[in-house]
């Protein structure tokens, strides 16, 4: 791959240096080295795994141009091998026994490199054509299973045709399971997180995006130009808001105007194109849309403007401004600086906003889900959070040699 001996050493470096202990009951036990991986977590891990599938994809391609693997015939024109999608992979091949002897090739050369070796209990190979019955043997013989199209990944069907809602269901079905599940309700924060992350975020997220229109609408104006990007009905261009919103989607009608109209297709070099109307509400839209200056340079493209306060819009959004334009405002708490800043480590920051709110699972919270649990450092009955902060003669100790006067006063337990 060429990399230099300088990355490399410094990835071995990260493998070798790792240690790991085990939990047993709640208390670590001992430590041991790594042999092979990182540590759990580690934000190299993602990009390692890059670096080492692409020797795999390599292999491949290396692997069809030595004639071991034969194309797919709709592949061939592409120079199409494979496709891959996290830590899963499909290599497309002619079909012949001889073509997956190659793959398997591939796949054991790279298992002697990286140690890596593919699932076979997880591992499919689809035949179709004429001639799959020699596949098909060959596919028994290596233990892999024998599958036909159309196939599922990730719960749904791979297809060139639109999803119906009956595609949907099993895993609409199978995402309610797990939120529903015993598991998911004692995850931690943390877990619940990555448990909406991994089902349901995308089209979470969709849904609250959807919601929130009607507050977007509030923030945007297009600012004319030659009119080519601005729509004449359904467009903020004008200080009264959507023209369709005022007269109704009959006055599309009653105007003559398509409703997907830009307005290059209804002002002129000489000005705006209006048929008649006795319509007295049509006539009053009329005279307010000819009353509105727009900008002087029609040869310009459209631009959309973005609310920077009150009465003024600019070309640029800013997260911040739009962030304390709709946000609720309420005093600033005096321990929010403690909590919430720029260098802060999120993991940190919300456990400490949970003992700011008393909202951890201590032994007086406890009870009312039926748990009885006291101090486990001094045995105190009757376990809240100040106790377990202050009061408690362990953790007061832990106070005094952690912060010490940094305060500005020693701690005082009371």
């Amino acid at each position: 791959m060429g990399y230099p001996a300088l990355f490399i050493t410094w990835i071995i470096c990260c493998v070798d240096t790792a240690a790991f202990s085990v939990s047993v009951n709640g208390d670590l036990e001992g430590f041991f080295s790594s042999s092979r991986g990182i540590r759990q977590g580690c934000s190299l891990s993602p990009y390692l795994f890059v670096v080492i599938s692409n020797v795999l994809s390599k292999l491949l391609n290396s692997a069809v141009l030595n004639r071991r693997i034969g194309y797919h015939p709709l592949c061939a024109s592409l120079n199409l091998t494979h496709l891959s999608f996290a830590d899963d992979i499909m290599v497309f091949t002619n079909g012949s026994a001889a073509s997956l002897d190659g793959v398997l090739e591939v796949f054991a050369k790279f298992a002697r490199i990286s140690g890596l070796c593919i699932n076979v209990a997880k591992s499919t190979v689809f035949a179709a054509g004429v001639d799959k019955e020699s596949l098909q043997e060959k596919t028994v013989s290596v233990g892999f299973s024998i599958s036909g199209l159309p196939i599922k990944y990730l719960g749904l069907p791979l297809t060139t045709k639109t999803l119906t809602r009956n595609n949907y269901e099993p895993l609409v079905a199978k995402i309610k399971a797990r939120f529903q599940s015993w598991t998911s309700k004692t995850l931690s924060f943390a877990g619940r997180l990555m448990l909406i992350k991994d089902t349901g975020l995308g089209s979470w997220v969709w849904r609250r995006l959807l919601r929130l229109r009607s507050t977007a609408k509030q923030f945007l104006s297009m600012e004319v130009h030659n009119g080519q990007a601005t729509r004449f009905w359904t467009d903020i261009w004008h200080p009264r808001g959507r023209l369709i919103e005022i007269v109704g989607e009959t006055g599309t009608l009653k105007l003559g105007i398509a409703r997907s109209a830009l307005i290059c297709d209804v002002r002129n070099e000489t000005g705006w194109s209006f048929r008649r109307s006795r319509a007295r509400q049509i006539r009053d839209l009329i005279t307010m849309v000819e009353a509105h200056p727009l900008a002087e340079n029609r040869l310009g493209q459209d631009v959309v403007l973005w609310r920077k306060n009150e009465t003024d819009f600019c070309n640029h959004f800013s997260t911040s401004v739009t962030w304390q334009r709709i946000r609720t405002h309420k005093p600033t708490q005096e321990w929010s600086k403690v909590i919430w800043f720029s260098l802060g480590v999120p993991h940190f920051a919300f456990i400490t906003w949970l003992v700011v709110r008393n909202r951890l699972s201590t032994g007086d919270r406890m009870r009312a889900w039926g748990q009885v649990q006291g101090c486990l450092f001094c045995g105190e009955p009757d376990e809240t959070r100040d106790h377990l902060y202050f009061a408690c003669p362990y953790t007061y100790t832990i106070w005094l040699e952690v912060v010490g006067t940094l305060l500005g006063r020693p701690p005082d337990p009371d």
